[in-house]
């Protein structure tokens, strides 16, 4: 789950009074200071966190019909109709579309002309009663994951503070955020290397999936970070989470430069669709623990190492033995 909402405010020579919110700009030598309310802040955040917690973003739903078009299997086909319809049941109902209501991510990009009128709280502290609001909601309550004392007791918070916010300070008079709440499932799945130069992007995040099994709510998508230190690297995979979902468009237009290159190349490797893929055949289409089975390829000698997964049958109700 995840928005951006963007706190814009401009209102030249005179205060503004709406909705409780107080906002003014004060002319300066050739720009503006933009001033913006504790309260305003707050109370975005809590509606951002509400909103996004039954309406899927229009481009996640773009993308899921369009893989509900061109999936060939029955049973991945009807894995995604149940997606969509949950979807539009959640937003119908205004009830959250997953149980897992996540951790609260916050990136906040602050303008250096914006003034905060009588703030007695610091900017994650607003982000926290923001997400304070929004969990405990009566008409939509989310469920509270975040314990404090973590290596301890893990006592819950009761309210899914605190949040994680990020901060950058840039040359605006604007607010602007972008939530996620994040859930564990695929939080869990978070993975990271230091790779050599010499080492592939694309056989590294290839190799890795698998591995990774069910337990995150469906339909995976990465979010891949580049370079800089460990950190760095994680936060700009979170960041990549945030951009727009345009697999579908790209694969249509093709690649303009070499990142849209290595996306399309790990989203369909090289090897993908090649007929001289490994065929298996299993001998028995039940497997029982404690028994024995064999499985044929004409590719055996080529194959060093074989992995048999067993298919979650719930979201978080995973066994990778």
């Amino acid at each position: 789950m995840r928005a951006m909402l963007k706190l814009l405010f401009r209102r030249p020579r005179r205060p503004l009074f709406a909705a409780g919110r107080f906002t003014s700009t004060f002319p300066m030598t050739d720009h503006s200071i933009t001033t913006i309310s504790q309260e305003s802040l707050i109370q975005s955040v809590a509606d951002a966190l509400q909103y996004i917690s039954y309406y899927h973003p229009l481009d996640y739903i773009d993308a899921l019909a369009q893989a509900y078009a061109a999936e060939e299997s029955p049973a991945a086909k009807d894995a995604i109709a149940q997606i969509l319809t949950n979807s539009r049941m959640s937003a119908e109902g205004h009830r959250p579309m997953c149980q897992d209501t996540g951790i609260v991510v916050a990136f906040v990009k602050i303008g250096m002309d914006v003034r905060w009128d009588d703030a007695t709280m610091s900017i994650t502290d607003m982000v926290n009663e923001g997400v304070r609001r929004a969990y405990l909601d009566p008409d939509n309550t989310l469920r509270a994951s975040i314990v404090a004392d973590p290596a301890g007791a893990r006592k819950n918070t009761r309210d899914n503070t605190p949040a994680v916010v990020h901060f950058d300070l840039v040359p605006d008079n604007t607010v602007e955020v972008k939530l996620a709440a994040k859930g564990g499932g695929s939080e869990n799945k978070a993975r990271f290397a230091m790779l050599n130069p010499s080492d592939s992007i694309v056989d590294w995040v290839v190799k890795t999936l698998p591995g990774m099994g069910a337990g995150w709510c469906p339909p995976g998508m990465l979010g891949i970070g580049i370079g800089g230190s460990a950190e760095k690297a994680m936060l700009l995979a979170k960041e990549a989470l945030m951009e727009p979902i345009d697999m579908h468009a790209l694969k249509a237009r093709g690649p303009k430069n070499a990142t849209e290159e290595l996306r399309i190349e790990i989203f369909e490797p090289w090897y993908y669709g090649r007929a001289d893929r490994p065929t298996f055949t299993p001998s028995v289409t039940t497997i029982r623990p404690d028994t024995t089975f064999t499985i044929e390829s004409p590719q055996a000698p080529s194959i060093s190492r074989v992995a048999v997964i067993r298919a979650g049958s719930a979201t978080h109700a995973f066994n990778p033995d």
